[in-house]
């Protein structure tokens, strides 16, 4: 009983500890600009009734329609001030809360697992992932569910929700349930009907909510992004792996931070965790509940980066899950390796601590330095133009994120993620869509970034000189946003942080005629 209650106690210091860390995080304002899209349908679906991100407008801008209305709830409940930071706060229960049951399926023994719990949630994508504003602390949240109902055999109606609810966070997100559902039913050697079932119904669910309420089975922003894919071809392929897995600029999805400074290192990070999975299999092999969580995860890893490699997709934020279970293995293999080897435990551990605690403070870093080129500078292009235009003007830019969000305006995004319109265009005039869309709708503003200088537009289509000509005649620079660090911080220290990475200037268009 006494051994029970100090294991609760203990859980909750933990809990307590790894949410007191977040805050400093909090406070850089480190929100995903994609996380606005689903931010603003939420927040149209609670105002208007109409799930959209133009009011009242259907159109499937988010992919990720369970966040949605669990947002609209938030917004219904906390109102527009405390709306983004109580999402937040809710991400990153979700995210603890997940990674907490994963730990449990990957280790033995209630102090290793809660060492690992720790150790997980202080990863950099970990740190990311629960305060990003995206929908993947849900789907975090989901995962751990999954494996742990499964791995303990217990309340097999939430197991089936878990499953069916997976389609609902992404589309794409049907690949982790379906891993789950191979692997366990491969330990009980007969397929699992029941999750199958689960697993077809959530995503036949989804596919019928699309079609029935926006009239199109895909998402608008799936739509949009199918444009700007490829045909198919080994050499893309191979292109997409190496980007993936090694990366180009950044070290690849397992970099433990997104920045040329790992670039190098890419290889060593994909062997290292790949190492780990191999020993995690093999620590495992006999035991018959830990085997499969150590085949489902090490899946988790390796095909699904390798099945948006195959499709192309490359969002960053994609890969998030993934990155975090690779080390989730590496970090399992080492707690282990730890007790079994008490003569290096004490002076390995402190050096993990250290790198723990290393990378936490790059990713402030990082963190900060996001937070101020986007919420404050980007964001702070879509205030302007709060104060500036009319309630009822109309947009057109490429990021459909922070800029509409905070100028609250009817957008037109150059992608057609949330305009329907614009990927009509993209089908029928292909690269010269721009003027074409630009002459016919004449928003009364347009945002473009330092391209226009040349009059190229976002996707590298040069204008004539007539399509030049009309659109000197009728908009005029109404403001230029370049970014400079003393603007946004007085500390040397803090403006060298914001020196790093690059950033867009920006001109507003206005309509003149």
């Amino acid at each position: 009983m006494i051994a029970a209650k100090l294991t609760k106690t203990t859980t909750l210091l933990v809990f307590l500890l790894l949410l007191l860390i977040r805050i400093p995080f909090l406070f850089t304002h480190h929100v995903q600009e994609d996380a606005y899209i689903s931010l603003r349908c939420a927040e149209n679906l609670a105002e208007t009734g109409v799930y959209g991100f133009n009011p009242g407008e259907k159109v499937s801008s988010s992919t990720a329609h369970l966040y949605v209305f669990i947002a609209a709830l938030v917004r219904l409940a906390a109102g527009g001030s405390a709306y983004i930071p109580v999402m937040l706060v809710l991400n990153i229960l979700f995210f603890l809360a997940g990674t907490y049951l994963i730990s449990r399926v990957l280790i033995e023994g209630r102090v290793d697992q809660l060492l690992l719990w720790a150790c997980i949630s202080t990863l950099p994508v970990s740190l990311l992932i629960s305060y990003s504003g995206m929908e993947t602390s849900l789907l975090v949240f989901l995962i751990g569910a999954g494996l742990y109902l499964y791995a303990r055999a217990k309340y097999r109606p939430l197991t089936l929700v878990a499953l069916a609810l997976m389609p609902w966070v992404r589309p794409d997100a049907v690949a982790y349930a379906l891993l789950i559902l191979f692997w366990y039913s491969v330990r009980d050697r007969r397929l699992d009907w029941c999750g199958a079932g689960a697993v077809a119904c959530g995503f036949a669910a989804l596919l019928l909510f699309n079609h029935v309420y926006f009239g199109s089975i895909l998402n608008q922003s799936i739509i949009a992004k199918q444009l700007m894919q490829h045909e198919f071809s080994l050499r893309g392929l191979l292109q997409n792996m190496q980007v993936v897995f090694i990366g180009q600029a950044d070290g690849g999805f397992l970099a433990p931070i997104r920045t040329k400074y790992l670039s190098s290192f890419g290889v060593l990070f994909l062997v290292v965790v790949l190492a780990a999975a191999a020993i995690h299999l093999r620590q495992n092999r006999s035991d018959r509940n830990s085997m499969p969580a150590s085949l489902v995860v090490g899946s988790m890893v390796f095909l699904v980066p390798l099945a948006y490699a195959f499709g192309g997709v490359l969002y960053q934020w994609y890969f998030w899950p993934s990155s975090m279970l690779g080390y989730a293995i590496l970090l399992a293999v080492l707690l282990r390796l730890f007790n079994e080897k008490v003569k290096i435990s004490t002076v390995a551990r402190a050096i993990l601590i250290v790198l723990l605690i290393a990378g936490m403070t790059a990713q402030w870093a990082f963190s900060y330095t996001w937070g101020m080129k986007e919420y404050a500078y980007r964001g702070g292009i879509g205030v302007w133009l709060q104060q500036n235009a009319r309630p009822n003007d109309r947009i057109l830019l490429e990021p459909a994120g922070y800029i509409p969000y905070y100028s609250g305006l009817y957008t037109y995004d150059e992608v057609g993620l949330v305009s329907p319109q614009v990927v009509h265009y993209r089908q029928v005039y292909e690269l010269r869509w721009w003027p074409e869309f630009v002459m016919d709708f004449q928003p009364e503003w347009v945002i473009q970034r330092g391209h226009i200088e040349n009059f190229t537009t976002y996707q590298g289509y040069k204008l004539n000189g007539t399509e030049k000509a009309w659109f000197e005649e009728n908009y005029r620079v109404a403001a230029r946003f370049i970014f400079d660090p003393e603007d946004y911080a007085a500390h040397p220290l803090l403006q060298r942080l914001l020196t790093l990475g690059e950033v867009d200037e920006y001109y507003v268009f206005k309509r003149v005629k």
